[in-house]
């Protein structure tokens, strides 16, 4: 009951629930009539300009746009789907919906880009000469037949529990080659040789099954024991790592359950300037926050658990005091035993916008970061064409990745090669003079066929 109360919690069921019935349930639908993998194309290109969208307002999704046709993928309009569509009254949980939804747009963005990346436009896939789309016409869309094989496995292994793994194997490979059909079309003399052959061959195959079988056996036998001696292994240097923090922890005077207890103890370490005091002090705040990381568990971000530093920067005793004096406040009411009221605590809307545009910003930095190496992936692959003639480069427009030799700043500036500056007998030395959107009136000479290997150059 405490999760269906929760705003935030029934936002992200509703946001999941209207996904299932505009997005995958229709794209299931469009895939199972689809007559093979490559029919797909068109829709899988849809799905993309739909997401790229949403992604950045999510309300035209909540108004009722559709990714395909009605006619192509019909959604399902029942009751629940009209439960899911009918506004809330409450503007919080419209508002997480709506969040909910458009970064989830985006996440799915980012996966789609990369698992169909062969099938969207400038894919290996997207646009094929009639023979490679022939050869390819029968390539499944689902792995059904797969599971189909399972689900027979798995009935046969409630019906015949007792059966050896080569006895389901024959009985599901005679089911699906439909063997019997087979044998019955057989002239009478060839199928009484088939079948003695196969009687005399059993024995045998039976004893290479068995063989296997027990090879099979011992490797994963040898895995699971040094597993097992890896995690005894990882628990007694745990074990022994907790009480030797605990002894040192009983030496230094204990717990410090709040800052004022840490002060207490600084002034007596710093009473008089022997250098062992200050080191002892140091010691004593590291040991503080070992012992919560690794004893008590505390709850915290990661960082503020590091004792010698964090991404290259050393830390600090003020460092480490700030980093104590968090965790003890955020660990507060489990180190004085206070019961814990089980309510999720809500920022501020403002805040919870800024957190959501910069999660977005981070989604879409991920999204253009994958396209541009799914793109420089595919400019490899024309490679060839520019080493065989390097004069197939002239004309083109291109996006080249340079790094301001001041500032150190790299950007992808757009141009446009104007001719060969410096031919080489290795294609891979011509340099070309290019004219750059930024400076039109320059021309600036780079090797870029070395720059295209290198992934740093993209043609537009």
């Amino acid at each position: 009951m405490f999760d269906v109360r929760e705003p935030l919690y029934v936002a992200c069921v509703r946001a999941l629930g209207l996904i299932d019935k505009v997005i995958t349930g229709p794209l299931w639908r469009v895939i199972e009539a689809a007559p093979n993998c490559l029919s797909l194309n068109t829709h899988l290109l849809q799905l993309k300009i739909a997401l790229e969208n949403w992604s950045k307002d999510a309300a035209p999704f909540l108004e009722g746009e559709c990714v395909f046709e009605e006619m192509v993928a019909p959604i399902t309009r029942d009751c629940v789907n009209d439960a899911l569509f009918t506004p809330t009254d409450d503007p919080v949980i419209e508002t997480y919906t709506q969040m909910a939804l458009e970064v989830s747009f985006g996440a799915m963005l980012i996966i789609l880009e990369r698992q169909a990346k062969d099938q969207l436009p400038g894919g290996k896939y997207w646009h094929l000469d009639q023979t490679t789309t022939e050869h390819l016409a029968n390539v499944p869309t689902t792995n059904t037949v797969s599971e189909r094989d399972f689900a027979q496995l798995d009935i046969l292994m409630k019906a015949k529990p007792a059966a050896a793994a080569c006895t389901y194997e024959s009985i599901i490979l005679w089911t699906n080659n439909k063997t019997s059909k087979w044998l019955d079309s057989l002239e009478d003399d060839v199928r009484a040789d088939i079948l003695d052959q196969a009687r005399t061959n059993a024995p045998c195959l039976r004893k290479k099954i068995q063989e296997r079988q027990f090879k099979l056996f011992q490797a994963k036998v040898q895995v699971l024991k040094e597993k097992q001696e890896k995690k005894e292994k990882k628990a007694e240097k745990a074990y022994i790592n907790k009480v030797m923090l605990t002894k040192e922890l009983e030496d230094l005077g204990g717990l410090w359950m709040t800052s004022d207890d840490m002060m207490n103890f600084k002034q007596k370490c710093l009473s008089s300037c022997d250098k062992i005091d200050t080191v002892r002090y140091n010691k004593a705040v590291v040991t503080q926050i070992l012992f919560r990381k690794n004893v008590l568990n505390c709850k915290g971000p990661r960082q503020i658990f590091q004792t010698t530093q964090i991404k290259g920067k050393h830390l600090t005793i003020s460092d480490l005091e700030e980093n104590l004096k968090q965790i003890m406040v955020l660990n507060a009411d489990f180190e004085e035993g206070n019961a814990i009221e089980k309510k999720l605590t809500y920022k501020d809307p403002d805040q919870v916008k800024s957190s959501v545009v910069s999660l977005k910003e981070n989604l879409f930095s991920k999204i253009e970061t994958g396209r541009k190496k799914i793109i420089v992936q595919q400019q490899k692959d024309l490679l060839p064409t520019f080493l065989e003639n390097p004069e197939n480069m002239v004309g083109k427009n291109i996006k080249h990745k340079l790094k301001d030799p001041e500032t150190g700043v790299v950007e992808w500036s757009k141009g446009k090669v104007v001719e060969i500056f410096k031919p080489h007998q290795n294609p891979t030395k011509v340099e070309y003079n290019i004219c750059y959107d930024e400076y039109p009136d320059e021309l600036w000479h780079f090797n870029i066929i070395k720059d295209m290997q290198n992934g740093d150059l993209i043609l537009c």
